[in-house]
């Protein structure tokens, strides 16, 4: 998720088959698990992430505002 140390990029695409991959799991496996405490620790981790870089990026860049838009951002607040 947090990619090269010092860049500000992020992907959770990673994260994303993962926890698609349990889920899948679940059904054709008879593994238990938990969906809303699935669905809430990978919401945790992305917006750890986002917190994190957009947080060391405005430091950075001296800025008092920061924008956050498109894909997980648009449904992971």
């Amino acid at each position: 998720m947090y990619l090269e140390d010092g860049s500000y990029d992020f992907s959770f695409s990673g994260p994303q088959d993962s926890g698609a991959q349990l889920y899948q799991q679940r059904e054709t496996g008879g593994r238990e698990i938990n969906v809303p405490d699935l669905a809430a620790s990978f919401q945790e981790s992305i917006m750890e992430v986002i917190d994190d870089k957009s947080i060391a990026a405005a430091v950075e860049y001296d800025s008092n505002k920061v924008v956050v838009a498109g894909g997980v951002a648009a449904t992971a607040g």
